[in-house]
């Protein structure tokens, strides 16, 4: 939910909650309240005075839930200011345990073993919902990159201040912006030929549906972009979405 005033948004919050409490108990569910949190969401421009944090009071069934700051959902972990800081930090210290793993082994492991262990102890975190919080900025994501450097460098006893490409060419690896681009291909394929999940049907829209201008670009079937005027809106999973499906 969302509102430009934190008054009325803790309203339709307590609100929304009392009908969830609601229904679950006519439907004889329960709610766990001391596993249950809240989080308010914001930009840096707008954030909100200690004042109205501190009388910002959640509650549900006379419960007073706890407000945080970062809470896991799946296996991502989502801050408050939504830009993935904290699940690229819970990455980097998983990298760092196979950095030294790598370190430790890389003399008495062949480079096909090793490349095997690479992706069961690097690559897999690495793509693991990635299309959301790949839409950081490249400052929150520039460790990870240069750890991953330094994985491939261990591996392949280089020199620290090698040529990295031709390491992920030689070894058949993407690096992190590459997993995140083709984590994007896979996901407008399957937009395009109808595979995904009825909820994103109308998710986007052909330029042909919005005008009927016969403009090159919705000539080609291309999707309509909306216009954003900030970095944060250019960052956002939709418009990058678009933006790789016309390249």
């Amino acid at each position: 939910m969302s509102h430009k005033n934190v008054h009325v948004l803790k309203d339709l919050v307590n609100s929304e909650l009392a009908k969830v409490d609601k229904w679950m108990r006519l439907n004889k569910l329960s709610i766990n309240y001391s596993k249950s949190v809240y989080m308010l969401t914001r930009s840096m421009k707008y954030l909100c005075s200690p004042t109205e944090l501190t009388s910002f009071n959640v509650h549900i069934n006379n419960v007073l839930l706890q407000g945080t700051t970062c809470v896991k959902y799946l296996g991502v972990l989502i801050d408050s200011r939504l830009d993935w800081s904290f699940h690229v930090l819970l990455i980097k210290r998983k990298l760092l345990y196979a950095y030294n793993m790598f370190f430790k082994i890389r003399k008495i492991v062949p480079i096909d073993i090793l490349r095997l262990l690479y992706f069961s102890f690097v690559h897999c975190h690495l793509q693991y919902c990635v299309i959301s919080w790949g839409t950081a900025n490249n400052s929150v994501l520039q460790p990870l990159s240069v750890l991953q450097n330094n994985i491939l460098r261990i591996m392949t006893f280089s020199k620290y201040r090698c040529h990295i490409t031709p390491l992920y060419k030689n070894l058949k690896i993407l690096k992190l912006n590459d997993i995140y681009q083709f984590e994007l291909a896979k996901f407008m394929h399957k937009f395009h030929h109808g595979k995904l999940p009825e909820i994103y049907k109308e998710y986007f829209q052909e330029t042909s549906s919005v005008h009927s201008y016969q403009t090159r670009f919705a000539n080609v079937e291309n999707y309509f972009i909306h216009r954003v005027s900030s970095n944060a809106g250019k960052n956002q999973f939709r418009i990058e979405q678009l933006l790789f499906g016309i390249r």
